[in-house]
């Protein structure tokens, strides 16, 4: 991965992470909703602020972000046993 991309990527999730910080939580999810993976109308998510602490969603955004994490492929394919990877057929980052 690019740095350019990393930083990319960490400037976006922390822009989300103030955001969920700060805005109206409906506005908030209607944007987040809107996001690719969320956005394809199959799935209508109802998430109710009362269900979630802001500050622990900002700080997953700002400390699991793709940006910060390292790079593990090398790793992952020198290991010598199976390896299940799963993801959505409509996330086209993954």
């Amino acid at each position: 991965v690019e740095e350019s991309e990393r930083l990319a990527r960490q400037q976006l999730d922390n822009e989300w992470a103030v955001r969920f910080e700060k805005e109206n939580w409906v506005d908030l999810m209607l944007s987040w909703n809107q996001r690719p993976a969320f956005s394809d109308g199959l799935f209508q998510f109802e998430r109710q602020e009362k269900d979630y602490c802001r500050q622990r969603l900002a700080e997953s955004l700002r400390y699991w972000s793709l940006g910060v994490q390292r790079d593990l492929r090398q790793e992952l394919s020198a290991l010598n046993l199976p390896i299940f990877w799963m993801v959505g057929e409509r996330d086209e980052i993954y």
